[in-house]
């Protein structure tokens, strides 16, 4: 469940007490249940975590988690990706622990950022990371992906080292997933 959902949740039970904490503290659990069987099914094979900004290896990096077809992974896409050739953004990804993502794991995180921005539950690092989808070309172990408005696009090839002024997004099996 997403903190916007949770903060419904809450806002409704508070809503239905007229405001009133010590009420709420009253609140019977066939209502609490009541409340959240009206929430929203979260999707079935894809879903990310709410990220946050953090300095990696001392640069800013947008890092979160995504689920994909039932697997947890951490993501970390790294302004100290960029301005690097594959070799050494794979090397880099190795350092820090992570390896480069997969096209699914690419897809499924680009879909999340613009399904979240689409129904208003986007956080400002993931605005971030989207931002930089729509400025500049993030790499995947099959090529890449950006974001024109709200299509993504994939590249099917690296054409030869590739650019070096594109990034990586970096990902990992969750330790909340071990």
């Amino acid at each position: 469940m997403n903190n916007t959902a949770v903060a419904n949740v809450i806002a409704n039970m508070l809503k239905e007490v007229d405001n009133d904490p010590a009420a709420l503290a009253q609140y019977s659990r066939g209502n609490l249940e009541a409340a959240l069987t009206d929430l929203p099914a979260a999707p079935a094979t894809t879903s990310a975590a709410g990220g946050r900004i953090e300095a990696v290896d001392g640069h800013q990096a947008v890092v979160g988690k995504i689920t994909v077809n039932g697997q947890q992974l951490d993501t970390l896409l790294s302004e100290g990706s960029f301005n690097k050739s594959r070799s050494e953004q794979i090397e880099y990804a190795e350092k820090l622990g992570y390896r480069m993502a997969t096209r699914e794991e690419h897809l499924a995180y680009v879909k999340s950022l613009l399904a979240k921005e689409d129904n208003n539950t986007i956080n400002y690092a993931e605005k971030n990371a989207l931002q930089t989808y729509r400025e500049r070309y993030v790499r995947n172990t099959d090529g890449g992906l950006d974001v024109d408005g709200r299509r993504v696009r994939v590249a099917f090839s690296w054409r030869g080292n590739g650019d070096p002024s594109f990034g990586a997004l970096f990902v990992r099996a969750s330790a909340e997933s071990k």
